[in-house]
């Protein structure tokens, strides 16, 4: 992004101020935890990132809409995969 321009950087910036931003609290973190031991112990090894998504959609019963067909191993996600 250091090469945007001021124009762009503020059109983003009032894009993204439409959305919620989730902060990972204390339950969050359980849930992260538990997915990701439940994940290894099962041979399955995503990113840390993933694990918090997760960790979030979870905690909150949120539908993950994404590409990531790798969110399907995770038990209890509702995942809506998309093709772009």
């Amino acid at each position: 992004m250091a090469d945007a321009s001021p124009e762009a950087l503020l059109e983003v910036q009032e894009f993204l101020s439409s959305f919620e931003c989730l902060s990972p609290d204390e339950t969050t973190s359980l849930v992260y935890a538990r997915i990701r031991a439940a994940s290894r112990k099962k041979g399955v090894q995503l990113p840390d990132p993933d694990y918090w998504i997760a960790a979030h959609a979870l905690q909150d019963q949120l539908p993950l809409v994404t590409t990531d067909v790798d969110f399907k191993l995770i038990p209890g996600l509702q995942v809506h995969l998309v093709k772009i």
